[in-house]
């Protein structure tokens, strides 16, 4: 073999590792936010058409920007790296000021807009209950299933998580899913 095909072999396998020789599809979505080192916070818009293609339950968390426990929750538990596989495998997530002014148009074509100091949507969201942080689970057809209000460790939040997420919620009360969940060591 020549020096020159030598090279030439040398450049052909430095760009097949560059370009990447793994399985992975490429522009998925779901394997970016599976692998994410955050979580992949959606807007509303977004969540909608992603799971036309893909149904997924939704998250959302229900914050204000001067809420200190809001932004411990962002720095902690939103960081720990179960929540941010769990969620993004699992959820579309988004973020929610509900204080901001934004018009949401949601799955029922109803458009919500900011209504003296908190947003309609939220006002709608936690049943007029204003606590933040707030977290709220909707079910893959954007139907509200439960909000849950107040600070989450990383546990904690899995656990609720899964408990809506995979329909427990259906079947089992949360007293009884708690047990077995710590139970059985999840």
């Amino acid at each position: 073999m020549s020096k020159i095909s030598i090279y030439i072999a040398s450049v052909l396998c430095g760009l097949f590792l560059i370009m990447g020789c793994s399985n992975k599809p490429k522009n998925s979505t779901v394997s970016t936010a599976v692998e994410s080192k955050e979580i992949v916070w959606v807007s509303f818009a977004e969540a909608i058409e992603q799971s036309k293609k893909v149904p997924k339950p939704i998250f959302i968390d229900v914050y204000t920007d001067w809420c200190g426990w809001c932004k411990r929750m962002d720095v902690t538990t939103f960081k720990d790296q179960s929540v941010v596989d769990y969620m993004n495998k699992n959820y579309y997530c988004i973020k929610f000021d509900a204080e901001g002014g934004e018009s949401i148009t949601f799955p029922n074509e109803k458009t919500y807009t900011k209504s003296g100091r908190s947003h309609e949507l939220a006002v709608e969201l936690l049943d007029g209950r204003m606590s933040y942080p707030s977290v709220v689970y909707l079910d893959k057809a954007f139907t509200k299933i439960q909000a849950v209000p107040g600070y989450r460790e990383a546990d904690e939040l899995i656990m609720i998580s899964k408990y809506f997420g995979e329909d427990h919620y259906k079947t089992t009360d949360w007293e009884k899913f708690k047990e077995q969940y710590v139970s059985n060591g999840y």
